[in-house]
């Protein structure tokens, strides 16, 4: 649209120097009256296209950097969604590798407590059979 326009422009100042051609003698002498009004409306209708044209490139180039800022803008916004998200992500492992530790205690605790109590049931298991040993023990001597 920019090449256009710069080509419209160009185009426009070939025909106003054609114009500025007409008015002069040399060009009043090359051209009727008729000839030269018919060529003077044909260039500045050339002129008004080219005028337009570079008012339509104007525009769609405001468009374009409109258009280009939304997408800065957007992707600024997208950016920062991006580290919210990673930083949210951060703390969520932290907090699971945490819950995990507390997890890992907790079962090592119940584990050790099992362990603690298998042990006390066993003493308790081994001294009830001493006792038992010992009153058989007692009721063969007293049996002899």
């Amino acid at each position: 649209a920019v090449l256009n326009a710069q080509r419209q422009k160009s185009l426009a100042r070939e025909l106003q120097h054609a114009l500025d051609a007409v008015g002069t003698k040399e060009g009043r002498e090359a051209f009727s009256q008729v000839e030269a009004r018919k060529e003077i409306a044909e260039v500045r209708a050339q002129l008004d296209a080219g005028k337009r044209a570079a008012e339509l490139a104007a525009r769609e180039t405001r468009r374009v950097v409109e258009a280009k800022d939304d997408l800065d803008e957007s992707h600024r916004a997208l950016e920062t969604e991006l580290s919210r998200a990673k930083a949210q992500l951060h703390e969520s492992r932290e907090a699971e590798r945490s819950h995990l530790q507390k997890l890992s205690r907790c079962v090592s605790e119940d584990k050790h407590r099992a362990e603690m109590e298998a042990v006390v049931a066993a003493e308790e298991e081994a001294a009830r059979l001493r006792s038992e040993v010992i009153k058989a023990e007692n009721a063969r001597a007293q049996a002899e």
